[in-house]
């Protein structure tokens, strides 16, 4: 049975998916609970209203009323992220239904997550496939203020299916469609003047805490002191229970203000404890969620082990505002309210040093406990900043085995800038790099974090600097996979392999998985793939980040040797294990590589197929993956005579750099647009398209900008346009024949008839095609050809004529002359009937999609490598054909036209 895809969860706190427990009995609200009544044909409940107002209890007795499986999820700020969310409300959905969401969850297993909107969308097609009903409860909304969270969940409670209803419980209205959903009566809401206690149930409440020290008079006088707030009458019985004069105590806060009315009966309960319990109720409050043995820890000392459960259990009896976590009663957290007066008296009662040092103590507990993400957050609250980087450093190897970079980037935002610096931090940044598919980022930073080890050794054991320096030389062997630098690529990745410990598997694979590459770019690749295969033969057990690498390298080595029946053999099987076992990042890269063999066999209907998997997870799958799947799909579809479709492809590849921060990718959205599309409008200057040609043919994607610049070159026809194209295909020639890059050889020779039999140097042309047809032959690989245009025809023809693999060139030619329908017009976007229509370049709509953004011109300049004169420009020709004065005018008459996309809120 194939294993089923999961969300990482090791890091997700089980407490937070169940109810909080409080002690002692209820109050009784049968008004509230008729009013909540049954949920179906709504799609939210809200209940607002400011803390003590009894808002989780009300909606535990509720769900308890209810024949509905329900999912529960308390959050707090460390869920603002939206990757964390997303996970947890899988999990508490997961809580009724166990093995629902696998569609969401394919998306939190990978490098990428897909933009707000898309992961609601994946989200609410999971949760209609449920069929079953679900209540699913989000309590301390207020907590995540994050905007993709907000653009998330607006999109959730708007499109909810019949079979789901949301309540959320918070202290204010929350920033989403509430208006709509009332207006389309799908929501019923519960708020302050509701959750306020009636004479009835105060009374009831006051007698149950304060026994018969509370009478009628008593009672009615605390209701109407409070106005029936539920945690000022709480507070108030505590402290009659044990009062020598509770009319006395009862009148004397009878003209404060509710804050002081509470900070005065948090005084007054505190002082009737021990001396012992106080001080440790005070200092509890500094945790966010309390065990037994971590109350042993702040205690320093003043408890022996074991004495920290029964403590909890002593004040859960006596009703001090503590929530139980989980049915076990193992972790506890006080009342907010109460917690925040707590805090109060903390920081007036102990000395920031003093305090510090707990957080220091609470951050070593949970630390050791694997807790990590509150040993992170405790030792930031003590001040310790580096402390705070060694559990990020020390851990590094935990998130990057779980091919999890969203955790780690999470840690990474918790540190403080003076964090920033350390070696270990920058290494941490470095992989993160390498997840995104930004290889000019990596070097910078591994190479500031060898000189910082220079000048911090003292900061780090022997053990630990060694383990450093291999991590610096595995990203190095990944960053000198851009280029042509074979032999270095292999000596780091060998360094790497020397000094990292095992248990580091994702460093290690990636070292591995660039040196085999790096073998078949000397020539080796024989030997590389003999290698790969005897590593895979020896692996046991369950596959892991080696495992999938080494499936990986054999498809890169298969791919540059354009050998497509090998490479379709070793992807087949590659795809099966990764699907068994629910890895997406590989599954993605699987489908690519089948989409390439078929599209180069010219089946493009089983093409289209893979590629339109990795289409669908492109948010799922590696950066590199989305973009060599949807440049595929994308000329699938323009091979097939549907260009409109390919050109939306080619959007939707654009959407995907800029909402995951790849701008430095946008280039090759620019070329592949221009491929698909030459003759329409404006275009990029092809000088721009051959910029770094060695960098491109040395990383070797599907296509390279220079030869769509070497074809508009072809387009021109004019002299100096041939030889800058001859000139341009030279270089990419020794590139790929220094890197035994066969693929690319034959593509180039392709191209190199061409430019030659436009110069009319037809001998040249023929030798340059010959050449290209004898590399290709073996492996297949038609379109590699095929794609170069029907001006090989005469070529073909004459090689066909000399019987040169007559097979392998009537197929080129089938191809070649197939009469290919016109592209419809270029899409041009809708505009009122009274004005012309708006044609952006692709660089004026990468501009306009960073002007949304609220990017200043420096900042564009840096995304899309450009000047910031040039953004200028760029900015200037929108606001003219936009018929706008200013940026906030030039988006907004975007949207108009359907340029780019509403925003969430319209």
């Amino acid at each position: 049975m194939a294993a089923v895809s999961q969300p990482d969860s090791s890091h997700l706190l089980t407490t937070k998916l169940h109810p909080p427990l409080s002690a002692g009995n209820l109050v009784p609200r049968p008004r509230l609970l008729a009013r909540l009544a049954d949920p179906g044909g709504r799609r939210l409940t809200l209940i607002s209203a400011p803390p003590g107002y009894g808002k989780t209890t009300l909606v535990k007795v509720w769900l308890d009323t209810l024949a509905v499986p329900f999912g529960w999820l308390s959050l707090d700020e460390n869920d603002a992220d939206l990757g964390t969310l997303a996970s947890y409300l899988i999990a508490a959905v997961r809580t009724a239904y166990p093995e629902s969401l696998q569609t969401t969850s394919t998306f939190l297993n990978a490098a990428l997550l897909p933009d707000p909107e898309r992961l609601a969308d994946a989200f609410l097609r999971d949760l209609e496939r449920l069929g079953d009903p679900i209540v699913l409860v989000l309590d301390d909304y207020h907590a995540v203020q994050s905007p993709p969270v907000q653009v998330f969940m607006s999109r959730l409670v708007q499109h909810l299916p019949d079979n789901v209803h949301m309540a959320i419980i918070a202290r204010s209205d929350p920033p989403l469609p509430l208006a709509q959903l009332r207006g389309r009566r799908q929501m019923v809401e519960v708020r302050t003047a509701d959750l306020r206690f009636s004479a009835a149930e105060a009374g009831a409440l006051v007698q149950e805490i304060a026994g018969e020290q509370a009478s009628n008079s008593i009672a009615a006088l605390l209701a109407e002191r409070t106005e029936g707030w539920p945690v000022g009458l709480h507070l108030a019985s505590l402290s009659l229970r044990d009062s020598d004069d509770p009319v006395a105590l009862a009148q004397r806060f009878a003209v404060r203000s509710d804050r002081l009315v509470a900070e005065y009966l948090v005084s007054e309960v505190l002082n009737r404890l021990p001396e012992q319990q106080r001080r440790l109720i005070v200092r509890m409050s500094m945790l966010d969620r309390i065990c037994g043995r971590l109350c042993e820890v702040v205690a320093e000392g003043e408890l022996q082990p074991g004495d920290g459960e029964a403590s909890l259990a002593t004040m859960w009896q006596s009703n001090l505002f503590l929530v139980a976590l989980d049915e076990q009663g193992q972790w506890y957290r006080f009342h907010q309210l109460f917690l925040e007066l707590l805090r109060h008296q903390l920081r007036r009662l102990y000395s920031e040093e003093a305090v510090a040092g707990l957080y220091s103590l609470a951050a070593a507990w949970c630390e050791s406990q694997g807790l990590l993400e509150e040993a992170i957050a405790y030792a930031v609250r003590a001040g310790d900043d580096v402390g705070a980087a060694r559990v990020v450093e020390q851990h590094l190897h935990g998130p990057l085995n779980q091919e999890d970079p969203r955790r780690l980037e999470r840690w990474l935002h918790e540190l403080p800038k003076s964090a920033l610096s350390r070696p270990g931090v920058q290494i941490a940044h470095a992989f993160l790099q390498q997840f995104r598919f930004h290889g000019t980022g990596i070097l910078p930073l591994v190479e500031a974090a060898e000189a910082g080890l220079e000048d911090a050794a003292g900061d780090y054991t022997p053990v630990q600097i060694n383990t450093l320096l291999g991590a610096i030389h595995a990203l190095r062997a990944v960053a000198l996979s851009f280029s042509a630098s074979a032999d270095d690529c292999i000596a780091n990745a060998r360094r790497a392999l020397q000094r990292l410990p095992p248990e580091m598997i994702f460093a290690r694979s990636i070292a591995e998985y660039h040196a085999l590459a790096a073998m078949q770019r000397l020539g080796q690749g024989q030997e590389a793939v003999a290698a790969a295969q005897a590593e895979l033969a020896r692996q046991s057990g369950q596959p892991d980040a080696r495992t999938f690498r080494l499936f990986l390298a054999l498809c890169g080595i298969h791919h540059a040797e354009a050998d497509a029946p090998a490479l379709e053999s070793v992807a087949t099987a590659y795809r099966q294990l990764a699907e068994e076992w629910g890895y997406t990042l590989s599954l993605g890269w699987a489908n690519a590589c089948l989409g390439w063999v078929h599209y180069q066999r010219d089946e493009l209907v089983e093409a289209e197929a893979y590629l339109r998997e990795v289409h669908r997870d492109r948010y799922a799958v590696h950066g590199r993956c989305a973009l060599e799947g949807l440049t595929g799909l994308a000329l699938t579809l323009h091979a097939a005579g549907r260009s409109g479709e390919a050109r939306a492809v080619v959007g939707d590849l654009r959407r995907l750099f800029l909402d995951r921060g790849m701008m430095n990718n946008l280039l090759f959205t620019e070329a592949l647009a221009v491929h698909l599309d030459p003759d329409a409008g404006e275009t990029a200057a092809p000088e721009s398209f051959a910029r770094d040609l060695e960098v491109q043919v040395a990383t070797d994607l599907w296509l390279l900008p220079v030869f769509v610049a070497v074809r508009a070159r072809l387009r021109s026809g004019a002299p100096d346009s041939l030889q800058a194209a001859a000139a341009w295909l030279r270089r990419c020639r020794a590139v790929a024949e220094s890197g035994h890059a066969r693929r690319q050889l034959i593509e180039i020779g392709a191209l190199e008839a061409l430019v030659n039999a436009a110069r009319g140097e037809e001998q040249a042309a023929l030798d340059a095609l010959h050449a290209s047809i004898l590399l290709g032959e073996a492996g297949g690989a038609l379109r590699l050809v095929a794609n170069a245009g029907p001006g090989l025809a005469p070529l073909l023809h004459q090689l066909q004529e000399q019987g040169v693999a007559p097979a392998y060139v009537a197929s080129i030619l089938a191809i070649c002359t197939r009469p290919v329908p016109a592209p419809p017009p270029r899409h041009r976007l809708p505009a009122p009937a009274t004005e012309m229509a708006v044609v952006l370049t692709n660089r004026e709509i990468d501009v306009l999609l960073l002007l949304e953004r609220r990017l200043t011109n420096k900042e564009i300049a840096a995304h899309l490598t450009i000047s910031p004169d040039t953004v200028k420009q760029h900015t200037l020709s929108l606001y003219r054909k936009l018929h706008a004065e200013n940026r906030r005018q030039a988006v907004m008459r975007a949207r108009q036209l359907g340029i780019i996309s509403p925003s969430p809120s319209a």
